[in-house]
């Protein structure tokens, strides 16, 4: 008898040898059975789909695109064909710690309340950045919907790896998909969207392993600065909101400093090594959030080697998460 899947796991993978299996065996090894896998293979040629055949359980389905849809487009896919209300992404690299993690993902469902769209369970070990403290020390357990731009704002895209998220399935398609037009920011782009309809869980509880390894995508995706004009695009719009409360020039001056520095830094690494491609970017770009080029050269340049560990923007976003605390607790 076939069990109808309590929990979709969706796995996008491109030449993911030799990791795969360890993620496979991740699910396999779970102690709840209620679960479906599906893989998605976006055209490898590295022996991923000779192994993905030769795999016989009944819960795991795979597909096999005849063209590389990307890794957005590879994810819409897989939403696309789950079947469970619950799903929960697991990149071909990572995998479960634990036989229990589906056993954790399910009762959490069981006890969230309905207006919960996903949850990030992200446990983070202390940094030396300080602003990832921060993180750690001010972010509720729940970021009620419409709540959420400000910790976007002051963190970034703070659910990490794809594979830190478990989300009611449905919520996908109600919002509109992943945006393709955001192939380096997908993730981003779709939380911070999904997080003005949608509650957000936040666990540190460690459930999922998120490999680091030099074939990783962003060691070599982004290297003409894409990822730099996707954030100008995604920070507008967490501006926009936020503008109805906060100072829209210090929210401009903490961009500046805190996201751009990091794309200055990585835009002179490569010009240094003859690439200029992203210097170029970064430097020709218009937006309504960047400050006056005069005020960026004057003194964002020094902020690429001066706030490495967040030591002078650290005090801008403990000002900002403190008054949002502040503002939560009197409402």
């Amino acid at each position: 008898m076939n069990i109808k899947p309590k929990i979709s796991i969706l796995t996008p993978v491109w030449n993911g040898l030799p990791y795969l299996k360890e993620c496979v065996d991740s699910v396999r090894a779970q102690t709840y059975g209620a679960w479906e896998l599906i893989v998605s293979d976006n055209g490898s040629t590295d022996g991923t789909r000779e192994y993905l055949r030769s795999l016989k359980d009944k819960r795991i389905r795979v597909f096999e695109q005849e063209e590389n849809l990307g890794i957005i487009g590879n994810i819409n896919f897989l939403f696309s064909k789950a079947q469970a209300p619950i799903s929960q992404i697991l990149c071909a690299d990572d995998y479960f710690i634990s036989p229990a993690t589906l056993s954790t993902l399910v009762n959490y469902w069981k006890n969230a309340s309905p207006d919960i769209g996903f949850v990030c369970y992200r446990h983070i070990n202390p940094s030396e950045q300080r602003i990832i403290n921060l993180e750690r020390e001010v972010i509720p357990a729940i970021i009620k919907r419409a709540e959420a731009d400000i910790w976007f704002f002051i963190f970034g895209n703070f659910p990490g790896n794809l594979s830190n998220v478990c989300l009611r399935t449905e919520i996908v398609a109600a919002t509109g998909y992943f945006d393709g037009d955001y192939p380096f920011a997908g993730d981003f782009e779709f939380w911070s969207r999904a997080a003005r309809l949608y509650s957000i869980g936040i666990q540190r509880e460690h459930i999922i392993y998120v490999r680091r390894h030099e074939k990783v995508a962003s060691n070599y995706l982004g290297l003409k600065g894409e990822l730099f004009l996707q954030h100008l695009s995604i920070y507008t719009k967490i501006i926009e909101k936020l503008s109805k409360r906060y100072n829209r020039k210090k929210l401009m001056e903490y961009f500046s400093l805190e996201i751009c520095s990091f794309h200055y830094r990585n835009a002179l690494l490569l010009a240094i090594r003859g690439k200029f491609d992203y210097l170029r970017n970064v430097l020709f770009s218009k937006s309504a959030i960047l400050l006056p080029k005069w005020k960026q050269l004057s003194y964002g340049w020094s902020f690429v080697f001066l706030n490495r560990r967040q030591r002078l923007t650290y005090s801008m976003a403990r000002k900002m998460a403190n008054r949002e605390l502040r503002r939560l607790r009197t409402h």
